[in-house]
């Protein structure tokens, strides 16, 4: 499945030698842009042109249907991250860089934890998956938010090491614990993410991913 019928790119966040990150829209829960921009151009005709007032109601309930779609479109909270591999001819190492966003979405798949980053759509074969989206980016760019405040710390930590914890009874070794894969969610909660360093201890997944 080509992640283009359902996610809209935004913009792009970043990229490595795997592969980029995209901000994405998801098209199955909003209109195109170019749908709303009719939908509203379309309501404000109506209810210029509209003679009774049961019509008049119609347009003005399109018409603020439109906008508050258009404002929740704004919304980041709403937002996906999409990572794509980049073509075999362009990464540094194709055969390892799939066999690293295989482990990804199959460890984000297998587990659901508030403090562990959440996948919201992928394609193994296609070489791509739609992960949360978290707009204050990685605790790498605020490492001084816990200076001198060892209790906000404390409680801010130990969620992360409670959803660490449920990775280990899932049998899943992160292996890549940093603050450059640790998000920072819209109630500053800290989330972990980059799963491709996994390693899978159960007798199923034994292969590892060397660095």
């Amino acid at each position: 499945m080509d992640y283009k019928d359902r996610w809209e790119i935004i913009e792009e966040l970043g990229q490595g030698g795997q592969g980029k990150v995209y901000r994405v829209l998801d098209k199955y829960t909003f209109h195109r842009k170019e749908d709303l921009r009719n939908m509203i151009k379309a309501s404000i005709i109506k209810f210029a042109g509209t003679q009774t007032e049961e019509m008049k109601e119609e347009a003005l309930e399109l018409f603020k249907e439109s906008v508050l779609q258009v404002t929740r479109m704004q919304d980041v909270n709403n937002h996906g991250a999409l990572k794509v591999l980049h073509k075999p001819e362009d990464a540094r190492d194709a055969e390892r860089a799939e066999e690293r966003i295989k482990h990804e979405i199959q460890a984000m798949a297998g587990i659901k934890h508030p403090n562990l980053l959440t996948i919201l759509d992928a394609d193994t074969d296609s070489k791509w998956f739609v992960s949360q989206y978290h707009p204050k980016r990685k605790l790498i760019k605020s490492l001084n938010r816990f200076a001198g405040d060892f209790p906000k710390a404390l409680r801010a930590f130990r969620p992360l090491v409670e959803g660490v914890s449920e990775l280990r009874k899932k049998g899943i070794v992160h292996r890549d614990i940093k603050p450059q894969n640790i998000f920072i969610d819209s109630d500053d909660n800290l989330v972990l993410g980059d799963f491709g360093l996994v390693f899978f201890t159960d007798e199923h997944h034994t292969s590892v991913v060397s660095q």
